[in-house]
Order: C-alpha cells, then structure tokens, then sequence
C-alpha cells in the first residue's frame, strides 16, 4: 500500500513537473518570437558599399548616434536613447557590425565600423552629429572622433572600453569561453532574464541595496529591462560578440591626445566590467576633455543614477553644438 502510495505520488510530481515544463518552454517561444518579430518590424537597413547596416530612428532634435555595448545591438541601443528623449535630441541608433541584421564586413575592426557610421550618416544625409559610445561599443566610437572629427559634435563614454584590458586570469577565461558556448542557448539567458534581473544588476555591480532602491522606480527598471532583454536572442548576436570580443582583446593604444573634438567621460570606480582606469586614462591624455565619476551603480552607472549624468550631457552636446553650424533641414531625420 505504501509503495504505491510512494509511486502514485512520484507520477504526481512527474506530471506536475512535466506540465511546468511545457509551461515554460512554450512561454519562452512565444516571448522569443514576439520579441523577433519587434527586432525585425521597428527597425530599417540601408546597404553600404561595405555591408548591410540595421538602425532606427527616435526622438527630434540634434542628430546624436549610439554605439551599444557588447551582446547589444539597436534595441539595447533604443533602452539608452530613452535616457534622451525630451532632451531635444534626434537619436540614431545603429546595430553595430555582426549584430542582429548588421553585416559583419561593416566593422570587423573599429576603425571599420567608424567607416560604416559615417557611411550610415551620409545615407541619412546628415553631416555633422554627437555620438555616445557605451561599453564595447567605446573603441568604435572613438575611431569615429578620430577619423571624422570635422563631423561629430562631441563624444560621450559612458562605461566605455578604450583601451585594451590587462591578460586575465585563467578562471575568468574558462568562464568567458563557457558563456560563448552558452550563447547559442537563448533559453537559458530567457531564464536568466526572467528570474534574476537583480542578480544581472549585481553582476554588473548594483549591490543589493541600491538594486532594491532602483527597483522601485519603473522608469529607469523600464530602460534595465531593455539594456538586458538582448539576452533572450543572443544568438542572433553571436558573431558581434566574438567580433568585439577579438578587438578588444588585440585593441591597440590610440593617439588620443590628438582628439581635439570634446570628450565627456562617464564611469563608477564600482564598474566589474570596465576598469575605472580606462575613463581616467582617456580624460588625462585627450585635450579637451572631462571625466564624471559616479559613485556606484556600476556598469550601469548611467541609469542607475540618470538624474545626475543625463543633464549633464544635455549641457554638453548643447554647448558643442553651438560651436558647429547644423543644418537639420538638411537632414533626411528631419522628414522621418
């Protein structure tokens, strides 16, 4: 009596987790293919003389390009555009290349995708714009100052990777190896995505009590849900990712105090990721430019604590743009 009790029970639990299963797994598709068909709908391509380049377009004002981060690509693009929106700037936000819908020939180093930025501008017919670089997406960012400075307004790096990092240890490589397989498994990053966004921030260095303080503001867990929903597809992103990870690794110095255009660097000493020594080293040898530290939220310092840094970046793309003659009736965003 008791053994079949013990197995009436075993299949009970059997089935109960076999429906749970089912539960998730048919969730997860239809997240994954929701979420697909957003990627696909709400953005447009434009072929270059390089490549295939995926953008879209928001906001009014001042032309101002973003370069996302590693394991972005235009939607994690369009979460920190969302930090601009009344701000009077008129956002392009690209998928750099091997992300998404983006060639991989657009920029297999970051001076080509500095190339394919201003091919990308030229398509749009805009001459001059800013251009913020976020993590991964620094190195490109800084290319594009370097070899068009008559064009961009001002450059913003925010937890910006510039130069290349110190060999790391033989732990931290496994692991990172370990995470380019696991890249091809979007379940588990839906997972991941689904049941530890807290633990993403704490990753990322939010510690727990400042995790919970954002928490309780929709606004800026909105933009961290969409700095992060990237994830769910990340095999859509695998070739970015091994791009940027190979240019990283074999990044060379740049001849940053040549940079005349203004700099504005942003970045937290709390920052897991991206050594707070790469922000000072730029803001000390570039000439024109200033560094703004910011006390914790890590990786994300940027949104964790918004209302410090974003009227701080208004102040500087407004004041540059004054010093340049910009014609936005010229502009094809203009008629967007």
């Amino acid at each position: 009596m008791i053994k079949k009790k013990r197995r009436q029970l075993a299949i009970g639990a059997g089935l109960a987790f076999g429906a749970l299963g089912t539960f998730v797994l048919t969730r997860f598709k239809r997240d994954r293919k929701d979420i697909v068909t957003r990627l696909e709908s709400n953005s447009q391509i434009v072929e270059t003389v390089n490549g295939r380049i995926e953008y879209t377009i928001i906001g009014t004002g001042v032309p101002v390009l973003i370069s996302h981060g590693t394991l972005g690509g235009y939607d994690q693009g369009l979460g920190i555009a969302k930090l601009f929106l009344d701000e009077g700037f008129q956002l392009i936000v690209v998928s750099r290349a091997g992300y998404l819908r983006s060639s991989l020939e657009t920029g297999q180093t970051p001076t080509q995708q500095a190339d394919s930025y201003a091919q990308l501008l030229d398509k749009l017919g805009i001459s001059q714009a800013g251009m913020i670089g976020v993590s991964g997406g620094g190195p490109s960012a800084l290319q594009f100052v370097m070899r068009y400075p008559e064009r961009c307004l001002g450059l913003v790096l925010m937890s910006a990777i510039t130069i290349a990092p110190p060999p790391l240890p033989v732990i931290m490589k496994a692991i990172i190896r370990a995470q380019a397989v696991t890249l091809r498994f979007d379940f588990l990053w839906w997972l991941l995505f689904k049941l530890n966004l807290q633990g993403l921030m704490k990753m990322n260095g939010v510690d727990q009590a400042l995790g919970y303080q954002v928490n309780q503001d929709a606004e800026k867990m909105a933009i961290i849900r969409e700095l992060y929903q990237p994830l769910v597809t990340s095999s859509l992103r695998i070739a970015g990712v091994q791009n940027d990870d190979k240019q990283i690794t074999n990044l060379q110095q740049y001849p940053t105090g040549e940079i005349a255009v203004p700099i504005l660097v942003i970045h937290s000493p709390t920052d897991p990721l991206v050594s707070i020594d790469q922000a000072r080293w730029i803001a000390e040898v570039a000439q024109n430019s200033s560094l703004i530290e910011i006390k914790d939220g890590g990786h994300i310092c940027f949104v964790v604590r918004k209302e410090q840094i974003i009227p701080r970046i208004n102040d500087f793309f407004n004041t540059n743009m004054s010093m340049f003659e910009v014609d936005l009736s010229q502009s094809d965003l203009s008629r967007r």
